[in-house]
């Protein structure tokens, strides 16, 4: 046999292997803080294999998503708050603030409020809408 015919033969072998190298990954991480004066030392040190970091990976990923989404849904639903909502909750409540009974005559200046906030849930529905002076707004701030 030929050196020509033996490579033919050597390289048809070894097309049909492929050569996967095995890898171990580990990340070791290591943190110290040492107060000002020097009394208190803390140290932390974590070590991660690749799998854990794979999970790690993809539990922050899906946290992302999961956050993305309820930053869309609070955008959409503040959305739904329209100039002729925000008239028919305000004529509804005769232009009085629900909590202290001012009165938009009286110099109030008068916001539609979500009872339940969005950030915690509530929806742009007339029955989780009210009429609030700007000082009752400010104070119930985000409270239900």
């Amino acid at each position: 046999m030929t050196g020509r015919g033996f490579k033919r033969i050597e390289d048809k072998v070894c097309a049909n292997v492929k050569i996967q190298p095995r890898l171990k990954i580990h990340i070791f991480l290591s943190a110290k803080y040492v107060s000002p004066k020097g009394k208190n030392i803390y140290e932390k040190h974590r070590e991660y294999n690749y799998e854990k970091v794979k999970a790690l990976y993809y539990n922050v990923k899906k946290e992302i998503e999961t956050k993305e989404t309820f930053e869309e849904q609070k955008r959409k639903e503040r959305n739904k708050m329209t100039d002729s909502l925000r008239y028919d909750i305000l004529k509804r409540d005769n232009y009085r603030c629900q909590i202290c009974g001012v009165t938009a005559k009286e110099g109030a200046k008068l916001h539609v409020d979500h009872i339940k906030p969005i950030a915690k849930g509530g929806k742009t529905q007339p029955d989780n809408l009210q009429t609030l002076c700007d000082r009752c707004n400010l104070g119930k701030s985000d409270k239900f």
